[in-house]
């Protein structure tokens, strides 16, 4: 039958019916030698320490065992759903148990830090770390949060780049942060929207500054002075025999309506009709031992699809067509 036994220096061990398994309480220790112990239904407290002393020791979840946190070998632990079903992932989920998240709060987070440094001060504080942050007052409509990305230079990490609840990018800090580096870099950038920069830089040389933008006009806003004073639309053009487009930005085709007369049409229409137009032609005839002469060109029928030239001999005022037709148009997009 099962034993309770006490050692001469106050040990307690207990047996089984046949004396072969057994759990003792030496000196504040409990041992055994049984491969469970079963305890109640309620709350079982620990104070101090609890130790899982073998490799690959696992703690079991659940009715079904089915969440298991187990001890990888010098490496960390691993926590896993061992449900083999379909759409059965691991869920881990960060709680606060506030009642009234304000702006700034900070939901969950996880840090990393190496408090052991034998160098200490900055060496031992946290080095980065990932958090949930409540952009304003939770409420019943709203729960806006972003995910902050934190990481320390000489310092606790503190935040570098936000995710917001709207999913944009955001520094930390304004004007501080750069995308890439010299040395590494992004390979493709793809935009669908404005790019708003105060240099722009193109294989190492400085095409735009904002000294440039701001030379253009006073306007209050480089964006406009840029958007207004930039061509719309340009063409160089043959108009002789079969008109053709020899090269052009925003026309989208040409028509001949008759000796020295030819319509350009946008690709895409100007925002009105009160726009400027700079036009030129020459005449090739240099094959009869003249030279090339210049032709001044009228501009007529203008709205924002497009615009007509009209081509005039200047040595007898007859409409001409021309070997080169060029114009060019700044206006309102």
């Amino acid at each position: 039958m099962a034993e309770i036994r006490i050692n001469a220096t106050g040990g307690v061990k207990l047996y089984d019916a046949d004396d072969s398994h057994y759990a003792q309480i030496i000196a504040g220790t409990i041992t055994s030698n049984v491969n469970a112990i079963t305890l109640g239904h309620d709350v079982v407290s620990i104070v101090d320490n609890l130790a899982l002393t073998s490799d690959s020791a696992v703690l079991k979840f659940g009715a079904d065992s089915e969440i298991t946190l187990t001890h990888s070998a010098d490496s960390g632990l691993l926590l896993k759903h061992t449900a083999t079903a379909d759409d059965k992932p691991i869920n881990l989920v960060l709680q606060t148990g506030e009642t009234d998240l304000a702006q700034d709060d900070v939901i969950g987070k996880i840090a990393f830090q190496a408090p052991d440094e034998g160098t200490g001060t900055d060496a031992i504080l946290v080095s980065a770390a990932i958090q949930a942050r409540a952009e304003g007052d939770h409420s019943s409509s709203s729960n806006a949060t972003s995910i902050d990305f934190m990481t320390g230079a000489s310092e606790a990490a503190a935040k570098k780049i936000s995710i917001t609840s709207a999913g944009h990018i955001v520094p930390g800090t304004d004007d501080t942060h750069d995308l890439g580096t010299s040395s590494l870099q992004f390979r493709n950038g793809y935009f669908d929207g404005t790019l708003e920069a105060d240099v722009l830089t193109v294989g190492g040389t400085a095409v735009l500054t904002t000294v440039e933008f701001g030379d253009l006009s006073t306007s209050a806003t480089e964006g406009d002075n840029v958007k207004n004073r930039v061509a719309k639309a340009w063409i160089n053009m043959n108009g002789t025999s079969t008109v053709a487009i020899r090269d052009d930005f925003n026309v989208g085709s040409i028509t001949d309506n008759g000796t020295g007369d030819y319509t350009v049409t946008y690709s895409t229409n100007l925002g009105d009709d009160d726009y400027a137009v700079v036009a030129q032609t020459g005449r090739d005839e240099s094959g009869s031992g003249g030279h090339n002469r210049l032709h001044a060109p009228c501009i007529d029928r203008q709205s924002t699809s497009s615009h007509r030239i009209l081509c005039i001999d200047s040595d007898d005022d007859a409409a001409r067509d021309m070997d080169s037709v060029y114009s060019i148009v700044f206006g309102d997009s």
